[in-house]
């Protein structure tokens, strides 16, 4: 097999400025990251929490396989505009599995502005649902709302015709989608596969 060589000095001034560079702005990534995940004010995390409910992220990790490998999509959404107050536009959409089984989490945050939608957080859930169509992977929404952000309905109506909130029509490849409201306790999902019908469903048990 043909090699590659390298002919890089390795020892350079120009490459060790190059790495120096480099290595600053993935810390400047890592920190932007970092702050966009906990963006919620502490005031908000507090009042959710004495309401006795889950942040969005725990309640994907209490859903998800424990130490199964995932992505989060988006992460950065809406960053740089509203001030920043929509970190990551006010939701979260992952790929996860669920009982060994790939799937696209969509959950919305209600830390942020009460859970408020606004036109950049349409289309961040639009194209999780086109990722999830286009790989044939069943969605998971659990639903934490408080309708459109109304200083920017406006913007936020023409975009939310565009949302799926149901399967695809009869003729096309299904895709069965769960609505999973915020409790406090651990969703367990029970997959079944339909050969005949080349379907995939999810069915909610709760504990007793």
């Amino acid at each position: 097999m043909y090699r590659i060589e390298s002919k890089i000095d390795t020892g350079s001034a120009e490459l060790k400025a190059n790495y120096e560079a480099y290595q600053q702005l993935v810390g400047q990534l890592r920190q932007r990251l970092n702050d966009t995940i906990h963006g919620a004010s502490s005031s908000s995390v507090k009042k959710h929490k004495d309401r006795g409910k889950l942040l969005a992220r725990e309640r994907i990790d209490l859903l998800v396989d424990p130490n199964a490998p995932f992505l989060d999509l988006s992460v950065m959404a809406a960053y740089g505009i509203h001030n920043n107050e929509f970190p990551s536009a006010g939701i979260v959409t992952r790929f996860g599995v669920i009982q060994g089984h790939e799937t696209m989490i969509i959950a919305k945050d209600a830390n942020v502005k009460g859970g408020t939608i606004i036109q950049e957080t349409i289309k961040k859930h639009v194209r999780a649902q086109e990722i999830a169509m286009e790989n044939h992977l069943p969605c998971v929404y659990m639903l934490d709302s408080g309708g459109a952000f109304l200083p920017d309905q406006v913007y936020v109506f023409p975009f939310s015709r565009r949302r799926k909130r149901s399967p695809p029509p009869i003729h096309s490849k299904k895709y069965d989608i769960v609505f999973i409201n915020n409790k406090n306790y651990e969703y367990k999902l029970q997959y079944f596969r339909n050969r005949n019908q080349q379907s995939n469903s999810y069915h909610l048990a709760e504990p007793a």
